[in-house]
């Protein structure tokens, strides 16, 4: 979010880059850390900042997927019962 704020004026790249090395004091994650590294050295800034949005979506989604899926079937066990069977189908 703090860098998505840093690109809301003209100048998004230059205060993006040091939006991002400013992160990297706090950011411990390695694979987080290594997109926050990537936006503050590189020349495609914004690139790289929409490869971090795709990276944290991605997670969030398949969780809210999920949920929804299990609420259809309204007990959780027998959602992750379905779900067991369709994953050794598809592997077979």
């Amino acid at each position: 979010m703090t860098l998505e704020l840093a690109v809301a004026s003209e100048r998004a790249p230059n205060r993006l880059c040091k939006a991002a090395k400013a992160m990297l004091n706090v950011v411990y994650d390695p694979l987080k850390r290594r997109f926050v590294d990537g936006i503050s050295s590189s020349g495609k800034a914004l690139e790289k900042l929409e490869e971090l949005k795709t990276y944290r979506e991605n997670p969030v989604t398949k969780m809210i997927n999920e949920f929804t899926e299990a609420e259809k079937f309204g007990d959780v066990g027998e959602y992750r019962r379905q779900r067991a069977e369709r994953m050794m189908q598809n592997a077979a």
